[in-house]
């Protein structure tokens, strides 16, 4: 027996132009409401995103400011346990020796014992206080009389504190 062949009858004239018309459209690009909603669409992505990083940004600098701050705290206290006293300025916890602090006395006038100085009690790679990461500059609010230490910036935290007061 003899297979059978199927004939298949040409596709009809519609077809073959909707086809043509196709294979063009491809060749000429997009149109113009496509180019319209493809902007949209990343209009729409970059609405979502630029927020999420500059949020990261301000997340970033606030941690930097609380870990200066806590470093700040710590030479203090270090300072404050070895000489009795608070330093006469904050500059003063990168001192090399008790002969190299600004004064003998501390902010509140007390005497200070810099023979039992055993500083540097900070120490950054240019034995200067770090930047405010948001005045940009070495500008710390420092109390030589208590001890506090606080950032000049007149900016306020995500949970809406002022730095100044952190």
């Amino acid at each position: 027996m003899i297979p059978l062949r199927s004939h298949t009858p040409p596709a009809p004239q519609s077809k073959r132009v909707a086809a043509s018309l196709r294979e063009r459209r491809l060749r000429q690009g997009f149109t113009l409401v496509e180019l319209a909603v493809l902007l949209i669409v990343i209009g729409v992505i970059a609405l979502i995103i630029i927020p999420q990083v500059l949020g990261a940004a301000r997340r970033s600098n606030e941690s930097a400011l609380r870990g200066d701050l806590a470093n700040f705290r710590v030479a203090i206290e270090h300072f404050h346990a070895d000489c009795g006293g608070f330093p006469p300025r904050l500059e003063d916890v990168f001192a090399w020796s008790g002969e190299h602090v600004s004064s003998r006395f501390d902010g509140s006038g007390r005497e200070l014992d810099l023979a039992s100085y055993r500083g540097p009690y900070l120490r950054t790679g240019d034995m200067l206080a770090p930047l405010d990461p948001f005045t940009g500059k070495r500008d710390w609010r420092y109390d030589g009389a208590s001890g506090e230490v606080h950032s000049n910036s007149d900016d306020t935290g995500r949970d809406g504190t002022p730095y100044s007061t952190w």
